[in-house]
């Protein structure tokens, strides 16, 4: 397959473009809302494009975009689906991530280890926890709520679901096995990596819940409270989780 086509025109849309499409679509798949999406010329279609439009350039998971290239879903559809995208809809796009088949092993920068326990809570609502596989599933399931420095909900997991909340300012990227959140000024506030079979690396993250903000990044887990920040570097949990309130620090077996 060509990289270009008839007009010269790259298959390499540039960041700020895919951006404006991202966000206008919701950062979801216009049919289903999947946060695993693929760009597609709707209007017109690639092969005759002679530049890369963000208004005639939509979101597609993978099994949608391979029925529009089968015509087992016709452009109309799609044109339609782009003038209501399901993310916008329903205030979220998702991504379901299914293969936790051993207990989760949490990792916060690069070396703060958390194995089979509760993980994180603050003020005892889970920042992130894990949850033992439902009767018949052998999946174990992660829970939590991320929120941003302003302690507005940024990603949402229920049930190893994972919801994208329909911030307009921020920018929400999954490459791979790698799912990035960006602000206005393009500045990561968090990032999460999924390493099979079992390890979730938060990356990046700065967090307010409440009175507490927590922050990963490099080596380091900073927990800020009111008297003060708390800081763990290279620290490893086994069967053991945090239960942060702006008073104190407990461990949680």
């Amino acid at each position: 397959m060509s990289d270009n086509n008839k007009h010269g025109l790259s298959r390499t849309i540039n960041p700020s473009t895919k951006r404006i499409i991202r966000q206008r679509c919701g950062f979801g798949c216009v049919i289903c809302g999947s946060a695993i999406i693929e760009y597609e010329h709707i209007d017109p279609p690639f092969s005759e494009a002679t530049h890369h439009d963000p208004e005639r350039i939509t979101l597609l998971c993978p099994s949608h975009h391979s029925e529009v290239t089968k015509n087992i879903i016709d452009k109309e559809y799609i044109k339609q689906a782009d003038k209501n995208p399901a993310a916008k809809q329903r205030g979220y796009s998702d991504l379901l991530f299914r293969t936790i088949s051993k207990p989760p092993v949490l990792v916060f920068g690069k070396r703060n280890i958390f194995e089979g326990g509760g993980f994180i809570t603050v003020e005892g609502v889970p920042l992130i926890a894990a949850k033992a596989p439902e009767i018949g599933s052998g999946v174990w399931r992660l829970d939590g709520n991320i929120c941003n420095s302003d302690g507005s909900s940024i990603v949402k997991i229920n049930n190893n679901e994972f919801h994208l909340q329909g911030h307009a300012q921020f920018d929400f990227q999954q490459i791979q096995n790698r799912l990035t959140v960006r602000d206005e000024k393009s500045i990561i506030v968090f990032e999460m990596e999924f390493q099979s079979p079992n390890y979730v690396r938060i990356k990046h993250m700065v967090s307010r819940s409440r009175n507490v903000v927590i922050v990963a990044h490099d080596d380091d887990l900073t927990i800020w409270r009111e008297d003060g920040p708390v800081s763990f570097t290279a620290c490893r949990w086994l069967d053991y989780g945090l239960n942060i309130r702006s008073e104190e620090i407990s461990f949680l077996p």
